[in-house]
């Protein structure tokens, strides 16, 4: 009436089903890490000294770029993620939104002692070097505003 199943045969189908799906997830992954997206700018300020941050590190490993540090506007919270790292391309004029992460940043809100929220003032942000070539640039986009910060800084 029912067949007997071969457990070597159907153990080996599903380690290979398995298998198949965890690359195709991997794969998916890391496209979406690694997501450069034109963005626009065009009605953004442009900082004129009243955002405080501070490029921390811009390092290159193997192939790939990270640039990590903090920003905040003093005297207004930050209570969800706001920043964004960009690449400047001045020959095509095309800003590039790199893929950024929060980084909870605790001791600047224990420095500055304003009684203003800075934990998510931090960002990082990591991607393969062919992608993030052109000057750094930083947009604070936090309670309704919008703030184009200029490092002044190449990424090699």
């Amino acid at each position: 009436m029912f067949k007997k199943y071969e457990g070597r045969k159907v153990a080996a189908l599903v380690a290979a089903v398995f298998t198949v799906c965890a690359v195709l997830f991997l794969l998916l992954l890391y496209g979406m890490n690694q997501r450069v997206k034109v963005i626009d700018v065009s009605g953004c300020e442009t900082d004129n000294g009243t955002i405080v941050y501070q490029i921390e590190e811009v390092g290159s490993f193997y192939n790939y770029v990270s640039v990590q540090g903090y920003a905040y506007l003093p005297g207004e919270d930050i209570n969800v993620s706001c920043m964004r790292v960009l690449m400047y391309d001045e020959a095509k004029n095309i800003y590039y939104a790199l893929p950024t992460e929060t980084v909870e940043r605790e001791e600047i809100t224990e420095n500055v002692d304003d009684g203003h929220n800075y934990d998510y003032c931090g960002f990082k942000s990591a991607v393969y070097k062919k992608k993030a070539e052109g000057k750094l640039m930083l947009l604070y986009e936090c309670n309704g505003r919008r703030i184009l910060i200029d490092p002044d800084q190449e990424v090699e």
